[in-house]
């Protein structure tokens, strides 16, 4: 198999264990449906940037959606066990919502966790909340 083939295949694999339609899947990406579906048929391949991007969303790695590793480990990193309903959830809220307000702050990775925090319910805000505290007093 190709480079381009386990590519595709591992992007299909990524995007259903979230539980996303391409659509959803787009708009976490910031792209369009048919350009997910390009990307799934080995039509086009994405930038590095979406490459990155699909990556952090999958909970996986660059390597593992190149084929060049065979496992999804994110070097011991536990996240919560919802994190696949936590990724559908902020999916549905963008279906459902347009702009929220934007928080200024200059780190891109802290905005983009601050605007993801902000789409999630309380519950599991405070599941995510928990485990950073606890990934922060493990690093002391």
């Amino acid at each position: 198999m190709n480079k381009r083939e386990i590519f595709r295949k591992r992007l299909v694999e990524v995007r259903k264990k979230l539980e996303l339609s391409q659509g959803k899947f787009a708009q976490l990406l910031k792209t369009s449906q048919s350009t997910i579906c390009q990307y799934e048929k080995g039509d086009i391949e994405p930038s590095l940037e979406t490459l990155s991007k699909i990556a952090d969303i999958g909970n996986t790695t660059i390597d593992y959606l190149l084929g060049r590793e065979e496992f999804t480990s994110q070097g011991g990193i536990k996240l919560p066990a919802d994190f696949c309903k936590i990724i559908k959830g902020i999916a549905d809220f963008i279906d459902k919502n347009e702009e929220s307000n934007v928080l200024l702050i200059t780190n891109k990775d802290e905005k983009i966790l601050i605007e993801l925090l902000r789409r999630l319910n309380q519950k599991d805000k405070k599941e995510i909340l928990n485990f950073c505290q606890f990934k922060v007093s493990t690093m002391m």
